[in-house]
């Protein structure tokens, strides 16, 4: 139908799902926090860099990731951390710092592109901290 030069409406709250739109609007506590095509989103909206974090038992370092000063937020992805990064060649030094002092193998960190999942947590995450202070 889209095909067809028709509007078609998708509320949904999956991301990949989003991703076949033409054009989205991201919704949170009843505002309009982002509108554009799914790379606009990735690529204009998303104002910071996304490092993937794979390491074992990923879920117990999110606090200490969150705390390095390049590091803006962490979320589990999967069995991975996304890590929003104020900087990403800081951050990358920050963490092989931080593992190395703990003694930890078997990890990667590597600059990605942000998913709409990204995007979404990184605009909910600013909206709360603009609303928190009002």
């Amino acid at each position: 139908m889209a095909g067809q030069g028709r509007t078609i409406f998708v509320t949904t709250h999956y991301m990949d799902e989003a991703e076949n739109c033409n054009r989205l609007v991201m919704i949170y506590h009843g505002t309009m926090i982002a509108m554009g095509s799914p790379e606009e989103m990735k690529t204009k909206v998303m104002k910071h860099e996304i490092l993937e974090i794979v390491m074992p038992h990923a879920e117990t370092w999110l606090d200490k990731i969150s705390k390095l000063e390049p590091i803006k937020e962490t979320a589990l992805f999967g069995v991975n951390i996304h890590a929003v990064a104020y900087d990403a060649e800081k951050a990358i030094f920050e963490l092989k710092k931080l593992f190395e002092k703990e003694g930890l193998a078997g990890y990667s960190v590597n600059k990605i592109k942000a998913s709409l999942e990204d995007v979404f947590v990184s605009l909910i995450e600013d909206y709360d901290a603009e609303h928190k202070e009002k």
